[in-house]
């Protein structure tokens, strides 16, 4: 048998009052607010199960009911948020203008300007008083008469403009002077260092080693250090003291025997033709030149020195530096003293 189902305690009651918010409210009706609800009895005795009916079971809409939340009272006493009202900042005052003082201009005179003014009147009728009284200075300054011409004085004259004469060379023939003392004659075989007893002035010396061999060398304390160097036999003169101070020693570096002599022009040759030679030489060209035609044919180096006589300042202008043959025209103004330095046949023709 069948026993009625018991109503649940939610179906048919009538709605009851929902509290305020704050307030506790009872989760199951009946039960007083705080305290737990109490266990309800259930019948005992065999449940009988019914048939069920098979489909879908339609489920009944449950109106949702607002849960109330207790707030805290701390969170209760809060409050709402209200925004602070909108500041407005008041407008600053314009800048003041700024004010320049500029004094009134005064169209009085100052003090001192009548005293200045006075003095200059005073000043120009003293000069009008004294030029009056001078006849040479008087003018008549009431005169009708029209100016008088100033009398007409002859042209100025000026100084002839100076004209540079016309250089006109004349040749001075001045040649150094003849040796007082004889020339010095050295022999020797190999090395040897010779020193000099000489007055001061140009010297020439001339070195003769036909069978040397090896390095043939001659130097020397002065200018030109070296007199010598050739590979092999040498005959040939050089200059000496031509600048710089005067040589007091040679020294002689020669495998072979050798012939030095030491003098002064008296070995230089004098030539107004053609000079020519095998290997070194020094000349003295008397005559007045201009020029010079060189050649030289042979190998090695060929060099051309020349100290022109007609300069007050002397020292030796290269002329020439070649290596192998050469021919040309060399410039060469007489008086002069050649040196010439050339292992071959060359000739120097002044022109």
């Amino acid at each position: 048998m069948t026993q009625p189902s018991t109503p649940s305690p939610d179906q048919g009651q009538p709605d009851q009052e929902q509290p305020e918010h704050g307030q506790d409210r009872p989760l199951i009706a009946g039960t007083p607010a705080g305290e737990p609800p109490a266990a309800e009895p259930v019948a005992a005795g065999p449940v009988a199960a019914g048939p069920v009916a098979a489909g879908p079971v339609a489920a009944e809409p449950v109106a949702a009911e607002p849960v109330a939340v207790p707030v805290p009272p701390q969170v209760a006493q809060v409050p709402p948020f209200a925004a602070p009202p909108f500041q407005t900042w008041p407008a600053s005052p314009p800048p003041e203008p700024i004010r320049v003082h500029v004094p009134p201009t005064s169209r009085q005179a100052p003090g001192w300007l009548w005293p200045v003014v006075g003095m200059a009147w005073v000043l120009l009728a003293v000069g009008v008083a004294v030029v009056q009284s001078n006849p040479a200075t008087h003018v008549d300054l009431f005169s009708r008469k029209g100016p008088t011409q100033a009398a007409r004085t002859a042209a100025p004259t000026y100084p002839t403009p100076y004209t540079p004469p016309t250089p006109s060379r004349v040749p001075r023939t001045t040649v150094p002077a003849p040796p007082t003392v004889p020339p010095s004659v050295y022999t020797g075989t190999g090395d040897a260092v010779i020193t000099l007893d000489r007055p001061p002035g140009f010297a020439a010396v001339r070195f003769e080693c036909p069978a040397c061999s090896g390095h043939t060398l001659v130097r020397s304390d002065g200018a030109d250090s070296l007199v010598v160097n050739r590979v092999g036999p040498f005959v040939g003169t050089r200059w000496l003291d031509v600048t710089g101070p005067p040589v007091t020693r040679l020294t002689v570096e020669v495998t072979g025997s050798w012939t030095m002599t030491v003098g002064g022009m008296d070995l230089v040759p004098t030539v107004d033709g053609v000079a020519t030679g095998t290997d070194d030489a020094v000349f003295l060209v008397t005559r007045p030149t201009r020029t010079a035609q060189a050649s030289f044919t042979g190998r090695g180096n060929f060099v051309v020195w020349v100290v022109e006589l007609d300069r007050d300042y002397q020292s030796p202008d290269l002329r020439v530096n070649e290596i192998g043959d050469f021919a040309g025209v060399i410039d060469l103004e007489g008086p002069a003293l050649v040196q010439v330095s050339g292992r071959g046949d060359w000739s120097v023709a002044p022109a």
